[in-house]
């Protein structure tokens, strides 16, 4: 009988996912650009990974947090592709959305390369953004290199996100990067500085987020 080229498998939360082998893959897409459809599938991909990611963003937070994080997990080679597509010029504002909005993801479950991958990109995206998503952008991308060892290059997009968050009222992130600046700052002796960042990071934590530790 012939051999199936579409394998299932059952994930830790027991929905059930495909793969393909990478050459039958690379086929279909070769097919699918053929067809001239590939915009509109990659147009779904894109409105899929943002209904999951805004709902994961805002479960993380909650007690389906872990439910949510293995959601992402489960799903996050289809949302890189959504990612790289809109970040590459098709759909930057949408991409740099959805960016923002796996940035607490990405650094809680330490996917510090990927997270400057993307997060650089969606920095990049030239029209503006409401403080909020910029703030999520800026952020993230300053814990994915502090945690990839480049403190120059995280102090002023961690600066620059805190800005963000204070202008878009949102504690939670504002405090999020000033506990970044507090880290910064003691890595480069600056006692006072420390002081300074502990202190009005203490006066967001009576709203402090769990999804935001790093």
């Amino acid at each position: 009988p012939p051999r199936s080229t579409l394998f299932p498998y059952t994930t830790l939360f027991r929905s059930v996912r495909y793969w393909l082998l990478e050459t039958v893959r690379q086929f279909a897409a070769d097919r699918l650009a053929a067809s001239g459809e590939d915009t509109a599938v990659h147009a779904r991909l894109l409105e899929w990974a943002l209904e999951v990611a805004r709902s994961a963003d805002a479960a993380l937070s909650s007690a389906e947090r872990a439910s949510w994080s293995g959601r992402l997990a489960a799903g996050q080679a289809s949302i890189r592709a959504a990612l790289s597509w809109a970040l590459g010029g098709a759909e930057p504002e949408a991409g740099r959305e959805l960016a923002a909005r796996l940035a607490r993801w990405w650094i809680a479950t330490g996917r510090y390369s990927e997270a400057d991958q993307f997060l650089t990109m969606a920095a990049s995206v030239p029209d503006p953004a409401g403080p909020g998503i910029q703030a999520r952008v800026l952020l993230g991308a300053a814990w994915s290199v502090y945690h990839l060892g480049d403190s120059p290059r995280a102090a002023p997009l961690a600066a620059d996100g805190v800005a963000r968050a204070r202008q878009a009222g949102e504690p939670q992130l504002e405090a999020w990067g000033r506990n970044l600046l507090a880290a910064l700052a003691w890595h480069a002796g600056d006692a006072d500085r420390v002081v300074t960042e502990l202190q009005a990071d203490h006066g967001q934590s009576g709203q402090a987020d769990p999804a935001l530790a790093a």
